[in-house]
């Protein structure tokens, strides 16, 4: 997001996330938590990872809609995301 603007010859991507808000999404209808208590509690903490509400509002507010670079990813054999 900071670079969007700029011409990037060649990006790389350590394993990258493509849609963070679906991700997010996931974790709290796993752990069985609606969007609104997850905004009443601001932090919820389930068994995969701690989320933040603050950070949910930022990614929902900010996606990504389109990438113009050229794009190398590298991705961890074991990566299950």
């Amino acid at each position: 997001m900071a670079y969007k603007n700029e011409l990037i010859e060649r990006a790389w991507f350590l394993s990258p996330v493509t849609d963070m808000e679906r991700i997010i999404h996931n974790a709290i209808n796993y752990c069985s938590i609606t969007e609104k208590d997850f905004e009443e509690h601001q932090t919820i903490t389930t068994p995969i990872e701690t989320l933040y509400w603050k950070y949910y509002l930022y990614v929902k507010l900010h996606p990504i809609v389109s990438w113009k670079h050229p794009i190398y990813t590298l991705r961890g054999e074991k990566d299950a995301l």
